[in-house]
């Protein structure tokens, strides 16, 4: 079996944006005989396989950039004396980790497999591009810089252990949004929707907005509660949650709704409300594929917030056969395509694959 390194920005399952890392470092850890981890800063994080051997880089204590990169070359020269070495490095996100490591891992003849699933292409990707062996994303749109043989496409890492359905039936009522209170999120879509199906739409009375207001976006969040209606519907903003504080809140929902861009890349958070067992309705076109004889009904036009208003009158009520049939269609769908069992399996191939040749 391989030995890897996983270059990720923290393990902490508190923070709301990257609480699964440390499930997803379990995931790969199965399937190698050490995978060593280089988190930017470590925090509290579940319990760790033990195979796994964590090496901050302590940003939380060294502040010099210039600083944690000597710090980072010394612990992959430590990998490579004290720890029997490694086969392959797997980068996480960090455009600027893998440019970083390009020099020394190429001395070892280690090759660099980058993630990235964002639809944001900044200066330093086609940086991360040339050094990599391979680039990992969730599909075409999570990776606009380039399409040719270093990318593959294979879905998302859900954690199908955490995001699943109740084990008892629940009474599920109301709208529901996961993720932060920004204007690329086009939340008032949801919450003009929301005034047009409430009078009409038993389930669909109230809705819960969950996540916070990244900094500088305040007039954004105060947009967003100036435009709710009391007198209408009842929105609740319950700020900011971690991952696993956010299951139940998909269990309880009738729908989950994203209002991303067309062309954004996959959202996790509608990936997450159908392992709950909670049907999403997008405007993210890329939900095609997963949606599959449902994308009709579940994809609105971007920023169509009468459209949006349409497709929810049209639904099927929670608990009605139709819904449980539509609920189960697109969870056996998506466990398929972004579960983390399945994930990290094909993560690992592509390792494998990486060291042919080499």
């Amino acid at each position: 079996m391989m030995k890897a390194i996983m270059v990720v920005f923290c393990l902490d399952e508190k923070d709301p944006a990257l609480s699964f890392i440390p499930f997803w470092c379990n995931a790969i850890a199965e399937q190698v005989e050490v995978l060593h981890v280089i988190p930017q800063w470590v925090g509290k994080h579940v319990k760790l396989e033990n195979n796994i051997v964590v090496h901050s880089l302590e940003k939380d204590k060294y502040k010099s950039k210039i600083y944690r990169l000597f710090r980072l070359y010394r612990i992959v020269n430590r990998i490579m004396s004290e720890y029997g070495g490694a086969d392959v490095c797997f980068v996480h996100m960090n455009t600027i980790m893998a440019p970083a490591l390009w020099p020394l891992l190429s001395l070892y003849k280690i090759p660099i497999i980058s993630w990235y699933a964002h639809n944001y292409i900044d200066k330093t990707i086609p940086f991360t591009h040339f050094v990599s062996k391979k680039i990992v994303t969730c599909n075409p749109s999570a990776y606009a810089y380039r399409h040719d043989s270093k990318v593959s496409y294979i879905g998302h890492g859900i954690n199908e252990k955490i995001f699943k359905k109740p084990s008892r039936d629940i009474n599920k009522n109301g709208l529901l949004h996961v993720g932060r209170i920004s204007p690329i999120k086009n939340i008032e879509i949801l919450i003009r929707a929301a005034q047009i199906v409430t009078p009409e739409v038993s389930w669909a009375t109230g809705c819960n907005l969950v996540g916070d207001s990244p900094k500088g976006q305040d007039s954004y969040y105060t947009y967003i509660k100036d435009l709710v209606d009391p007198a209408v519907n009842d929105v609740v903003f319950w700020g900011k949650k971690t991952n696993l504080e956010t299951v139940s809140f998909y269990q309880n929902a009738a729908y989950h709704i994203n209002c991303g861009p067309k062309n954004h890349s996959m959202d996790k958070a509608v990936l997450e409300s159908i392992f709950c067992g909670t049907p999403s309705l997008t405007s993210i076109s890329a939900f095609q594929d997963t949606f599959g004889k449902y994308a009709k009904s579940l994809i609105f036009e971007e920023k169509s917030y009468v459209d949006l208003a349409e497709k929810i009158k049209d639904l099927p009520a929670p608990g009605s056969r139709e819904y449980i049939e539509m609920a189960d269609y697109l969870l056996e769908r998506a466990l398929e395509r972004h579960s983390l069992s399945s994930f990290s399996k094909k993560i690992v191939s592509i390792f494998e694959n990486s060291l042919k040749g080499r």
